[in-house]
């Protein structure tokens, strides 16, 4: 769609630095290369915002606004069961136990193979992967007994995956525009009015993309 468009995309490549004139966006330096822009939305997590943002006194208020936000982890464990195996439902819940949701993959094509959640810290960030995926199965066998052994699992660590969303974190969620001209923050972090969520960030990259249409016709 963004080819079509006249867009163009550049994958695996590394925004090292921001470039700014007057207090306005003119582009990012890739590397050793120079990417000119009017509009630049930063669709970080927010650690990597403050980073970019950290050299500039224009951007400090927004930069320690954010300077009190901590994250937290999520660990997703895949089981591969065979395609015959199904929850029969989307997702499933889990209480008093390591596993906190179930979803079930057949929904996007991958018949079989559960993916299991664990969202912040607990006993489970002591375990190593081969052993996780041992009390994750172990524990999906007791919700779901008459089910087989895995036939593969796999976990994914994601250290920084969220915001921690404790008391009065909205005081730190910046908003989508930033004192400099043209650039805009998105991510689950942006103050949307919507928890730590994927939902959270198709709306502020809804809202940044309508600022900047608004700022071009206006």
């Amino acid at each position: 769609y963004i080819e079509q468009h006249r867009g163009q995309l550049k994958l695996a490549t590394k925004v090292t630095s921001l470039n700014l004139e007057n207090d306005h966006i003119v582009g990012v330096t890739v590397d050793d290369t120079v990417l000119e822009s009017k509009f630049v939305v930063l669709a970080t997590p927010f650690h990597v915002t403050q980073r970019l943002i950290a050299p500039f006194p224009s951007l400090s208020s927004t930069h320690d606004q954010m300077r009190d936000m901590e994250s937290r982890p999520i660990c997703t464990v895949y089981l591969h069961y065979g395609k015959r195996v199904s929850m029969g439902q989307e997702m499933v819940g889990f209480t008093d136990c390591i596993s906190q949701w179930a979803i079930d993959r057949s929904t996007v094509r991958q018949k079989g193979m559960i993916s299991v959640i664990i969202s912040g810290s607990g006993p489970h960030m002591s375990l190593d992967n081969a052993s996780l995926c041992k009390k994750v199965s172990a524990e999906i066998a007791s919700f779901f007994p008459r089910w087989p052994d895995p036939i593969h699992s796999m976990v994914i660590r994601e250290k920084q995956a969220t915001f921690n969303s404790v008391v009065g974190i909205n005081k730190l969620r910046p908003s989508i525009c930033t004192p400099v001209s043209g650039l805009l923050l998105a991510g689950d972090y942006v103050n949307t009015g919507l928890p730590a969520t994927i939902e959270s960030a198709v709306r502020s990259g809804t809202r940044c993309a309508r600022e900047i249409i608004k700022q071009i016709r206006d």
